[in-house]
């Protein structure tokens, strides 16, 4: 991570490229498998590469909407230990895309728009302790950047 960093503009699927051209052979494999994940609809919003054709966020008024089918999130009794692979994936992207909302609402040509983050189905997320704690942050966070969650 510290050299693709170094090189500059770092980004997760620029990791994941230069694990895969490593001549370490865990690297390599690590690569593989981390580049299998972001190929998928789960995977590719936060760890893929992007596409040309993505229309960048302007600030103007609007509705943006961020749609995540095939999402399997762990059920309230299930310990973090006990997630399957997807679970483990669909949590890191909710998290992601949440998160990812609450930092574009504090852009500085954003602050002047009246903005909300919504989330249906919010009960899925806070049926965890995970989910809870992590949405009482983006609240939290949201309101200090005059977002309404």
């Amino acid at each position: 991570m510290n050299k693709v960093i170094a090189a500059g503009e770092p980004a997760t699927w620029k990791v994941i490229e230069y694990l895969r051209q490593m001549d370490d052979e865990t690297g390599r494999l690590a690569g593989e498998a981390l580049y299998e994940l972001s190929q998928n609809a789960l995977g590719a919003p936060f760890m893929g590469r992007p596409t040309s054709d993505a229309p960048p966020l302007v600030p103007a008024a609007g509705i943006w909407v961020v749609q995540m089918p095939g999402l399997s999130l762990p059920g309230a009794d299930a310990g973090r230990l006990d997630w399957t692979p997807m679970q483990r994936l669909s949590v890191a992207l909710m998290h992601s895309m949440l998160a990812f909302g609450i930092t574009t609402a504090g852009r500085r040509d954003l602050r002047g728009l009246r903005k909300a983050v919504c989330v249906p189905e919010v009960h899925v997320l806070t049926a965890t302790r995970e989910g809870a704690n992590f949405l009482q942050y983006i609240a939290r966070v949201g309101r200090a950047l005059a977002t309404s969650l």
